[in-house]
């Protein structure tokens, strides 16, 4: 494990994720190589560095907020991720 300033921050994007920082109660521990620079990080990763990209409008979905789905008229052969934003039930099937 390297060593970092503050073990406490974000192994992505190196935001505090402590108490107080407002990224404490959606952190999750996670870890990262990085190839340029040789240093491997372990600690944690706060919710926007955890998030997906919706595959039908391209928005930031949250990581708990996401939906795997398919289209009702079998035009997708895999299940698409997309957030709330694009969720229409006249149009995709909830699962995988």
């Amino acid at each position: 494990m390297k060593n970092r300033p503050n073990d406490q921050d974000c192994v992505f994007c190196a935001e505090s994720t402590a108490i107080g920082s407002g990224r404490f109660v959606n952190r999750i521990p996670a870890d990262t190589y990085n190839e340029e620079t040789g240093e491997y990080l372990d600690g944690y990763a706060c919710a926007g560095c955890m998030s997906r990209e919706c595959e039908v409008c391209g928005s930031e979905v949250a990581m708990d907020e996401d939906l795997w789905v398919r289209r009702k008229d079998g035009s997708s052969k895999f299940a698409l991720n997309i957030g709330q934003c694009c969720w229409d039930p006249e149009v995709y099937v909830e699962g995988d």
